[in-house]
């Protein structure tokens, strides 16, 4: 009796390691993104702060509006996406 529980066991074990593997990968591709975000946040950030120093504080956002529009995150405009970037790349 034992035995036959044991294998009517196996179609479910089989399908739960499936899906424990899934989401093993699903994690080390998200980890791999958040790594390529962080990356890209902090590279811009200095990128940014080396831009901000030439242009001058008091223009920095009607330079920004101007020249770099793309960055304008319009669901959440405060802070601005230049300003996080900044702070990522001057805190790490």
């Amino acid at each position: 009796m034992a035995g036959r529980k044991q294998i009517a066991l196996q179609p479910l074990l089989a399908e739960a390691k499936r899906a424990i593997a899934g989401i093993a990968e699903a994690e080390r591709r998200l980890f791999l993104s958040r790594d390529e975000i962080l990356d890209g946040a902090w590279q811009t950030g200095k990128i940014l702060v080396g831009l901000k120093e030439r242009v001058g504080r008091r223009n920095w956002y009607l330079w920004l509006s101007v020249n770099l529009p793309e960055l304008r995150n319009v669901a959440q405009p405060h802070p601005p996406r230049p300003h996080r970037t900044a702070c990522f790349a001057a805190r790490n």
